[in-house]
């Protein structure tokens, strides 16, 4: 996959200073929009529809409201991070000069996916007790189950973490 495509971009010459940074040439517009925002809008478009049968899957179950929002959630951030980068490609395209704040957007926001993933992922109930319980432990070794009812980091591996 990514690394076909990486491939092509390297077979037609095609990084280089990109603006904001070294990435696909400027005057090789075709090849970003095939290598990267061509597959980068099929992956969000595939993303919504495979979280719109999985909230029909768990439709009239316990866990719906929770599943719900975590892919409702899942989708917004992803959209939200990607939005900037392919408005402000959008617009290098069909405008005469870049727009600072579009410029700005994008490369503020394109290197935050992985942190708004780990927060959309690693924040919930079972993770952030186990951080609880990691620092609460730290120093201290593993031993017997916390005080404070914890869970014990091996136990807790077995916990579906939703």
């Amino acid at each position: 996959g990514s690394g076909f495509l990486a491939l092509v971009v390297a077979i037609f010459q095609g990084y280089g200073d990109a603006g904001i940074w070294c990435w696909i040439v400027e005057d090789k517009v075709w090849l970003r929009f095939l290598c990267y925002y061509l597959p980068l809008l099929l992956v969000m478009t595939y993303n919504i529809i495979i979280c719109l049968i999985i909230m029909r899957a768990v439709r009239d179950s316990s866990q719906e409201a929770m599943v719900n929002f975590r892919l409702r959630l899942y989708v917004l951030v992803f959209v939200f991070v990607r939005i900037w980068s392919i408005l402000d490609r959008m617009q290098n395209v069909l405008g005469d000069s870049p727009v600072f704040p579009l410029a700005l957007l994008h490369s503020i926001f394109s290197p935050m996916q992985g942190i708004a993933n780990a927060l959309v992922y690693g924040c919930n109930y079972q993770v952030v007790q186990q951080y609880r319980y990691c620092l609460r432990r730290r120093g201290e070794g593993f031993g017997e189950g916390s005080e404070d009812g914890a869970l014990d980091p091996i136990e807790s591996s077995t916990i579906a973490i939703s």
